[in-house]
């Protein structure tokens, strides 16, 4: 009925041995890999989007910037 959660003591050596189990992850299952590839795409995201204003900032210099423009053209 009234269940008390129960304390696990763990020794080294028991702690030693169940870490040399064979059921562990295969590497590119581990959760450190997952999570470098979203960082490696996130970071893919914001070096696109960097390009593109750069991209845009410099297209609207050169137009701002002409030489050919006459002062009431623009």
């Amino acid at each position: 009925m009234n269940k008390k959660p129960t304390i696990k003591i763990v020794k080294r050596d028991e702690r030693r041995r169940n870490a040399e189990t064979p059921e562990r992850l295969e590497p590119s299952d581990t959760p450190a890999d997952s999570t470098r590839q979203m960082v490696k795409t996130v970071t893919t995201w914001v070096r696109e989007f960097k390009q593109k204003g750069d991209t845009e900032a410099e297209r609207v210099l050169t137009v701002l910037f002409e030489k050919s423009l006459r002062p009431n053209e623009a």
